[in-house]
């Protein structure tokens, strides 16, 4: 199993939002943004809903625009004038040296995390059940994407993505039906514009973290990293109009880089047996199990090398293998399997038996059968090296 990226699909024309609809009210559904918001407050389910890795192995193709829908045709309604005075047109503006109102709009880099909740309003005429996904797109370069829902109306995805984004300004989810037979379809589409949500006061932002830290979790906390969840990020709930037709719901939030850097309270983000501990600790660890004869390589860390040695094995064909972003659920999965092999490998290098090590290394599966998504993988890879 795997989450192909084809080389083919690199070629194809990427999809992005035309900019009559990044110009108009139905594409920005952002609190604080001109805009206007219609937010939702909708009781969030169970991570993970219907979670299902066989389908993983079902992207066999990478999705297309269709010919009828690459481009979105003009509002007769919303004049010129309107369109040029939107945000987004002001940022085009800006970048190509006119109009110094946007000057620097652009917030810096950060981590977007995004909780795609359900999607509603999404049926055809065409057939009864279909399956569609999300994607993920900041400024028309793909960061993520979902796992299958099957449905008629109501799509369910409960999918939470930490994205690293570099002076984004707008954010793209596209929504495709997955076809067996032939390439995949864009069947709806919207937008976000990023820039109020990745301007944050950065001087008042410690104190807003104490804050939230010291509040109770809220129910409605989308899942995320250790690390996302001990910053006191905050989320804003948001219902995105679709075009043609649909409202997906999600929620967003922001966390600046300068803010992701601040290393307070690592005990409590991290576990102690493997995230959050020194590489000194690390390299020591692996020089012991060179000592026990079970690896030949103790320079490289053991996460480090496995995680490596998994995406040449079937991560080598995939289109930007380190640029997308696996889903955080299933993160978490290949952090607990990576600290279970930590704790049961210190187990046995403190009773000093090789058996155990040895076991406790053949337990640990990075496989597609184990991680369908490749991303997963690099994506704690990524997580562990910061």
């Amino acid at each position: 199993m795997r989450y192909p990226l084809s080389e083919e699909a690199n070629k194809m024309q990427q999809p992005h939002l035309p900019d009559a609809l990044a110009g108009s009210s139905q594409g920005r559904y952002l609190p604080g943004s001109s805009g206007g918001v219609v937010s939702s407050t909708i009781p969030r389910s169970q991570l993970p809903s219907n979670f299902n890795s066989s389908q993983f192995n079902l992207l066999s193709s990478e999705p297309y625009p269709s010919p009828s829908q690459t481009h979105c045709p003009f509002n007769p309604s919303q004049s010129p004038s309107q369109e040029m005075s939107s945000p987004r047109h002001r940022i085009c503006l800006n970048v190509d040296g006119g109009g110094g109102e946007c000057t620097g709009s652009a917030g810096g880099g950060g981590f977007l995390v995004v909780n795609i909740i359900a999607g509603s309003g999404l049926k055809t005429t065409q057939m009864l059940l279909r399956d569609l996904y999300c994607v993920l797109e900041t400024d028309s370069v793909r960061k993520a994407r979902s796992m299958i829902r099957t449905s008629t109306d109501y799509f369910e995805w409960d999918e939470v993505f930490e994205m690293e984004i570099e002076e984004s300004r707008f954010l793209s989810i596209l929504i495709y039906q997955w076809d067996a037979r032939t390439r995949h379809r864009l069947c709806f589409y919207g937008g976000i514009d990023l820039t109020s949500l990745t301007q944050p006061n950065l001087s008042t932002l410690p104190n807003r973290e104490q804050k939230e830290v010291d509040e109770p979790e809220d129910e409605c906390q989308p899942l995320t990293s250790p690390l996302i969840a001990r910053s006191g990020m905050h989320f804003e709930k948001i219902a995105l109009q679709l075009e043609p037709r649909g409202v997906l719901y999600l929620q967003m939030g922001f966390l600046p880089m300068i803010a992701l850097y601040m290393r307070r309270n690592l005990s409590a983000a991290y576990d102690t047996s493997l995230f959050g501990v020194s590489l000194d600790e690390l390299v020591y660890r692996d020089r012991m199990l060179a000592s026990l004869g079970v690896i030949s390589d103790s320079v490289v860390p053991l996460l480090i090398r496995k995680c490596v040695e998994e995406v040449d094995r079937r991560g080598t064909e995939v289109v930007g293998i380190y640029r997308l972003s696996g889903s955080v659920w299933m993160k978490l999965q290949v952090r607990d399997l990576f600290t279970r092999t930590a704790e049961k490998i210190a187990q046995g290098l403190v009773k000093r038996s090789e058996k155990a090590v040895r076991g406790a290394l053949a337990a640990l599966d990075l496989s597609a059968d184990a991680v369908p998504d490749i991303h997963a993988i690099t994506g704690e890879l990524h997580l562990h090296d910061r």
